[in-house]
């Protein structure tokens, strides 16, 4: 009875682990699409104002239109890096994604196997009570 008690708390253990690192798969599941939404709206925003600042219309100066030109090419800079964040976000996202299922089936079979543990535990609780009691019967018949 003790060993099948221990074994039942060391279900229990790994079932609240598994519960916690289910958890913090969930949340970095959600990072990952936090971040490469980020990097994209970053990326597109970028977009827009490079090709604003570069279709420059009118008399502009040199000096003026050479600014300009530096503007639009760091925010292209910019565009480009958010692009590559988003890519490496949408990477990560998809591993949290991998990681997150298998936490689940981890967790699955872990409730599957809590589950068999306890009725186990009952049928052998019950199995000693039907000893108990026809040993007690025995006992009354005599």
């Amino acid at each position: 009875m003790a060993r099948n008690a221990r074994r039942l708390q060391t279900l229990q253990r790994q079932h609240r682990i598994a519960v916690i690192a289910r958890r913090e798969a969930i949340g970095a599941l959600a990072n990952a699409q936090a971040d490469e939404t980020q990097s994209a709206n970053l990326a597109e925003r970028s977009k827009t104002l490079a090709r604003t600042y570069s279709g420059s219309v009118g008399e502009v100066a040199g000096s003026d239109l050479a600014q300009s030109s530096r503007f639009a090419s760091s925010l292209a800079g910019i565009a480009s890096e958010a692009e590559r964040s988003r890519a490496l976000a949408a990477d990560e996202r998809g591993l949290a994604a991998q990681k997150l299922a298998q936490r689940e089936q981890r967790l699955e079979r872990l409730d599957e196997h809590l589950a068999s543990e306890k009725r186990e535990q009952n049928r052998t609780v019950q199995l000693r009570e039907i000893a108990d009691q026809a040993m007690l019967a025995r006992k009354l018949l005599r």
